[in-house]
Parts: structure tokens; C-alpha cells; sequence
């Protein structure tokens, strides 16, 4: 069998700009427009976000008897263009121009047995091969700071997992994975046109990953697992300077119940889980530019549930509640230890709820559906400044759609944050009047304000 599977998006927007949240009387006098009203901004620059990005992948599948043998192939392209006012003010202060362009392709192959035996396995091999080309621009008054840079990525890996029935209702699962990735980067670092800085440096990285895991049936439709894996996250290099940083570790620990209950009218799962980090990798923007530093050691501890209810034939139910205790054992910053301090964006409870209720009209089937998310207070920082931190949220969507009989298109109504939420995804350093960074002047980013829309849908098959 082949399956072949295409995607192609182009999308023009402004992204969502950063806005402060006070203007000393410095900015006045400096000339700038000082908003009154809580979604008003003034910039200096009209602020960009465009995404162009597709690909396509095939699968090909052979059954030879005993084993199956598969091939997956795929290749992914996207052009990125970001302009930011990084004051968020309409004073000339800092802008900052930024154009990415990369391309990927992927090849893996498997080997799966295909038997009735008491033993399961797969047998694999995957290649990358992953180029990118950014430069970001650093507009300010009477200096222009552009870095151009590429990377080359090549990542390898041989992998095998085998599952075993040792009785009817128990299993064990081993499984071994062996990466090496290699990187080459590039950059140069022009000041007003003239090139100041430059280095090509390289770096290779390999891990062993393991994986155990044991299942048991408690009931026909109740089980219960176990598992231990580790993972890893190759390094890179700093944009700007080109300093490394180093490969990240994980031993993930999780154990819990999987159910499907009253006659499969009820899905209910249950997780605990714990992560063990090394060297984590920690990503700041800093000027807006993004920069990465390691941690050397953190955990984060959770418990997880989740809940799908088929209350009756035409409506359905779901519902998950997480709790999250992430923090830092090992992290100093600029000589300062973080230790015992909660990661970025990392709220403790996230609690979501929704209902979906179909039914026949017009030749064709209603659909309603709503949503609600909540999340407690999240730090944007490492440092967990309060100046640089969310408070809870709670988001509400809705939407509406019919389809006819066919199943063929769908047209729909649908509104997201319907209560107006004001809350921040993020929040950065921002400027003083002469455009020095200030610590204690954030930006913030808010997340998508109350918003309603059509959509139409043609399904080719």
C-alpha cells in the first residue's frame, strides 16, 4: 500500500504585538504617543508575521509474510518573516527584522513482525537532513546590527523495541534507541555594514535511549502500566556569538490506569509521572532575540486525568485535570542560583472541560460544540520575578456547524475567547526612553482577544 499526504499554508498577519504596561513621564517627553485605552498601541513600524510552509510525505507499506516492511519518507519547507517594535512605542528606539528559511528531509525505515506469536518487534533506521538559513536585523537609531547564519543538520538513528507476552494479561516492553546527529553552523555579525564577527563552528552529538514498560490487564478493560524512558535533545549554538550549549537529558518515569468502562461509554485514564532533567535546555528572549542556556538539574513531578463520556447517543462529554510541580535543582544564572524555583510556563493546575451534542436537521447533522480551559499563574522568567508573570485563566470557545448527509463540505460558526480574557502569553524586557533595556519596564504579550468567524470546509475525500 502507498499512502501520499500533501500540505501547503500561506498565512499574512501582524502576530500580536508586545504592549507596555506603564509609560514613565520620559516617554512623553521624549514625543511619544501614550495610548488610553487597554487594546490601543502606538509603534513606529507596522508589525509583520508571515508564514509560508508545506510538504508532503508517503508511506509505503509490503506485507512479505512474517514481517511487514515500511518506508516513510518526507520533505517540509517554511519562509518566515517577523518584524517587531521591540519599545512598543512610536519613538524610533529598537525594531528588529527577522527572515528564516529552512528545509528538511526525512527517510526511515521499518521492519515490523507481522505474527501471531507471543513476541512483538520492530526493527528501524532514520536519517534528517535539515537546512536553515536566518538573519536577524537590529534597528536602532544610527546603528544597524544584522547576523546572517545557517545550520546544517544531519541526525541518525538505529532503533529496536520488543513487547512480550509472558501470560495472557502481562506484558514487558524493551526497547533500545542509538542517535548521532552532527551540526554545522555558520554565522557572521555586520555593524552598519561592516563585518565585525564570524565563526563556522561544529558539533556532534549521540546518546543511548532506552525504554521498559510493563502493562498488566487488571480487567478486560481496565489496565494498568509502568514505564521508563530516556530521552534526548541535541545542542546547538548561540545566534550572535556562536557559543554552544549543551545537549539535553531526560529519564521519564510514569505509571497510571487506562480504562474503558460501562459498555465503552466511558474512556477514564489516570497518570503519575516524574522527570528527571539534565542540563535542560532554558530558552529566553533577551532584546528579542532569542538565546539558550542549560540548567543543570530539574524535575517535574504531576499527576494527570483524563475523562470521555458518551452520556447519550448524540451528546459527548470530556474533561482533563493536570496538576504540575516543575522546578529548577540545579540553575544559576549570572551566578545567582535558581534552585527550588518553578520553570517558565509551567502552571501548577490545568483543568479543561468540554461538550459536544449533535443532531439531525435539514438532511444533514447540527453540531454544537463548547470549550473551556483553565490555567493557574505561570512565570515567564526563570528568576520567577513577579514583574514577569501570569496571572490565571480561563478561556471559553464555541462553535457551530452543519453538514449535510454527503459529509462532503461543512460550514461553521465559531467564536474563541468568548469572554474577553485579557491575559499574557509572554513577557519580555522592554526600553526605557533613550532605548537602554530596563528590567523593570516589561513588555507584554497578550493572547488573541475575543474574536468570531465563518468557516468553510470541502473535503476531497
Amino acid at each position: 500500500t502507498i499512502v501520499f499526504r500533501a500540505d501547503d499554508s500561506r498565512n499574512r498577519e501582524t502576530g500580536y504585538p508586545a504592549i507596555r504596561g506603564s509609560y514613565p513621564p520620559g516617554f512623553a517627553l521624549a514625543g511619544a504617543t501614550i495610548p488610553t485605552g487597554k487594546n490601543e498601541i502606538a509603534l513606529d513600524t507596522v508589525p509583520v508575521f508571515n508564514v509560508d510552509a508545506g510538504g508532503a510525505s508517503w508511506t509505503m507499506s509490503y506485507d512479505a509474510g512474517p514481517v511487514t516492511l515500511k518506508s516513510i519518507s518526507a520533505f517540509r519547507a517554511s519562509d518566515v518573516r517577523q518584524v517587531l517594535d521591540v519599545d512598543a512605542t512610536d519613538l524610533f528606539l529598537r525594531n528588529i527584522v527577522f527572515n528564516e528559511r529552512s528545509e528538511s528531509l526525512t527517510q526511515e525505515f521499518q521492519v515490523l513482525s507481522d505474527t501471531d506469536s507471543p513476541l512483538r518487534w520492530i526493527l528501524g533506521a532514520f536519517y534528517l537532513n535539515e537546512k536553515g538559513k536566518d538573519e536577524i536585523q537590529i534597528l536602532e537609531p544610527g546603528r544597524t546590527i544584522a547576523i546572517p547564519e545557517s545550520n546544517t543538520t544531519n541526525a541518525y538513528a538505529l532503533y529496536g523495541q520488543g513487547t512480550y507476552s509472558i501470560l495472557e494479561r502481562l506484558r514487558l516492553t524493551a526497547g533500545l534507541r542509538y542517535s548521532y546527529e552532527t551540526k554545522d553552523f555558520d554565522f557572521r555579525v555586520f555593524f552598519n555594514g561592516a563585518a565585525v564577527d564570524g565563526a563556522s563552528p561544529t558539533a556532534s552529538f549521540k546518546a543511548w535511549t532506552p525504554k521498559f514498560s510493563i502493562d498488566y490487564d487488571i480487567a478486560p478493560d481496565v489496565m494498568a502500566y509502568a514505564s521508563a524512558t530516556r530521552g534526548f535533545k541535541s545542542g546547538g549554538f548561540q545566534l550572535g556569538d556562536g557559543r554552544p550549549f549543551l545537549p539535553e537529558y531526560l529519564w521519564s518515569y510514569e505509571g497510571g490506569l487506562k480504562s474503558t468502562l460501562f459498555d465503552r461509554r466511558l474512556r477514564a485514564n489516570l497518570a503519575v509521572f516524574y522527570y528527571d532533567y539534565t542540563n535542560l535546555q532554558v530558552v529566553q528572549y533577551i532584546n528579542g532575540v532569542a538565546t539558550t542556556t542549560n540548567a543543570g538539574q530539574a524535575t517535574i513531578k504531576g499527576v494527570e486525568a483524563e475523562f470521555l463520556a458518551k452520556a447519550s447517543s448524540r451528546l459527548s462529554l470530556s474533561s482533563t485535570v493536570a496538576y504540575l510541580d516543575a522546578k529548577y535543582d540545579v540553575y544559576f544564572d549570572q551566578q545567582t542560583s535558581l534552585a527550588g524555583n518553578r520553570l517558565p510556563n509551567a502552571p501548577q493546575w490545568n483543568v479543561t472541560f468540554g461538550a459536544e451534542y449533535r443532531a439531525p436537521l435539514g438532511g444533514g447533522e447540527l453540531l454544537l460544540r463548547t470549550d473551556v480551559a483553565y490555567r493557574s499563574s505561570v512565570f515567564f522568567k526563570p528568576t520567577n520575578d513577579p514583574l514577569y508573570a501570569g496571572s490565571s485563566t480561563t478561556l471559553v470557545n464555541g462553535r457551530i456547524a452543519w453538514q449535510p448527509a454527503s459529509q462532503r463540505w461543512e460550514l461553521a460558526l465559531y467564536g474563541r475567547n468568548l469572554t474577553d480574557e485579557r491575559y499574557a502569553s509572554y513577557k519580555a524586557v522592554g526600553t526605557d526612553p533613550t532605548g537602554v533595556s530596563n528590567p523593570a519596564l516589561p513588555l507584554t504579550v497578550f493572547g488573541e482577544p475575543r474574536q468570531f468567524g465563518v468557516q468553510l470546509r470541502y473535503f476531497l475525500f
